[in-house]
Formats: C-alpha cells, sequence, structure tokens
C-alpha cells in the first residue's frame, strides 16, 4: 500500500514543483519511502513551457 502522500510528491516531481533533495527529506521524515522515492524519480518530468495559451 502506497503512502498517503506518494501521490502528491509524484505530482509535484512530474511537475517540476519538487526537487530530488526536497524527495529525500520526505524520505527521511517518514513521508515516503526510499523505493516510492525510486519511483517518482523515475517518471518523467514535464516542460514547463505551457502550450495552449490563448494568442
Amino acid at each position: 500500500m502506497p503512502s498517503v502522500l506518494y501521490p502528491h510528491f509524484e505530482i509535484c516531481w512530474v511537475k517540476k514543483a519538487v526537487t530530488a533533495a526536497q524527495l529525500q527529506t520526505a524520505v527521511t521524515k517518514k513521508y515516503i519511502t526510499e523505493e516510492e522515492k525510486a519511483l517518482i524519480e523515475s517518471k518523467e518530468q514535464q516542460n514547463n513551457l505551457q502550450t495552449n495559451l490563448p494568442a
């Protein structure tokens, strides 16, 4: 069963709203596990450019 905060950190990682150092802090504070951190870091991060802005 995933940690309660796993989905939050996963979304933040994909959106580049959290760093690897911050994920490590989450592991240290037992918000997520080391295994979950590795899974999160394996996810591709989105480009911050918004392509659907009105002209």
